[in-house]
């Protein structure tokens, strides 16, 4: 029998040649429990993990009411979804009421405790978003304190200078930033990467905080003359806690949405994925993160991945368990625009 990851299994054993009165399995994996009257497996199928165990070899035996035994194999493939990339979520222009918001306490990858103690702190961010020029920053995706003047934070955000990305990091006083003045308000689909080593951001050595941030755009890393540096207040070496988690708006008291844009595709990890960038941008193309990046052979999956293919209300965690809810769009907002 061949069931595709995380769908309802629902196997019915059939003899053509006995009078069957019990059905037993001997071995079958726990995701997989056989009614013994009726031989129906039922289940979950777990992920596809690409490995030979996918394939599960299950010994079972019939039997009947004169005593007669028969053994048997069932074998059951679990095979990979079907990956469909056909939508994306529009911010019109003038937002000033859509975004999305999750439970950051189920997103533990961007938590940490104090000031950085190595890897793991550390996170990677990835999005396919479209924008357009605008007058004022715009806010793509907000973590952490619910009040930004004194709690610990990240923002990520499109700034007028440059029409450019921006990543800060720490509180309105205490805080680093990193930006870029490389233009992403094109009018075309860009991918945007930021990764954090986990490292401590309130150390003395001003290029020691900076460092342990990286931006990509379309998997080049921003380098050089085009990345931009500063800081506030010595840096941040605080916590960052789990009270606000927002894709397209920043604050409660800050205006900052994201206007006249799109987003398609959004994943975190609990790690620092700067190595697998070219991988996980895949030369301009959308794969499913859940099963298709590998590095030496090994899967990289997202701790929290997002694909907004169905809905404007509520957009599955596939990989976590910290679901999107959707604030004020309507259906139009799912448009078939993808990178």
């Amino acid at each position: 029998f061949d069931v595709t990851e995380g769908d309802s299994v629902n196997i019915q054993l059939v003899a053509t040649e006995y009078i069957v009165n019990q059905w037993v399995e001997v071995d079958a994996p726990s995701w997989l429990i056989l009614n013994q009257n009726t031989g129906v497996f039922t289940g979950t199928a777990p992920a596809f993990a690409g490995t030979a165990a996918d394939t599960v070899t299950i010994n079972c035996k019939v039997g009947n009411a004169v005593g007669g035994i028969t053994e048997f194999v069932v074998t059951v493939n679990v095979q990979e979804v079907a990956y469909t990339n056909t939508k994306s979520l529009s911010f019109p222009s003038g937002n000033t009421t859509r975004y999305l918001s999750g439970n950051p306490a189920n997103v533990s990858a961007l938590q940490r405790a104090a000031d950085g103690a190595g890897a793991g702190d550390a996170w990677s961010i990835s999005m396919w978003v479209k924008t357009s020029s605008k007058n004022a920053g715009q806010a793509l995706f907000y973590y952490g304190g619910s009040d930004t003047a004194n709690d610990g934070h990240l923002l990520i955000q499109q700034v007028l200078l440059f029409d450019s990305i921006s990543v800060a990091f720490g509180t309105a006083s205490n805080y680093i930033t990193v930006s870029t003045v490389v233009n992403i308000a094109d009018g075309n689909w860009h991918h945007v990467m930021v990764t954090y080593d986990g490292g401590t951001t309130g150390g003395a050595v001003f290029a020691d905080n900076h460092s342990r941030f990286k931006i990509f755009i379309d998997s080049v890393e921003i380098v050089g003359s085009d990345r931009l540096p500063s800081s506030a207040g010595g840096g941040y070496s605080g916590s960052i806690t789990a009270s606000k988690m927002r894709i397209g708006r920043y604050s409660d008291a800050d205006g900052r949405y994201l206007d006249d844009g799109r987003l398609n595709q959004f994943a975190i990890w609990d790690s620092d994925q700067s190595a697998n960038v070219s991988e996980i941008y895949d030369s301009g193309s959308p794969q499913n993160l859940a099963s298709a990046v590998y590095t030496g052979g090994t899967k990289v999956a997202p701790d929290n991945y997002y694909e907004i293919e169905t809905s404007v209300t509520t957009i599955d965690d596939i990989n976590g368990n910290a679901p999107l809810s959707g604030f004020n769009f309507v259906s139009t907002d799912l448009v078939n625009d993808t990178p």
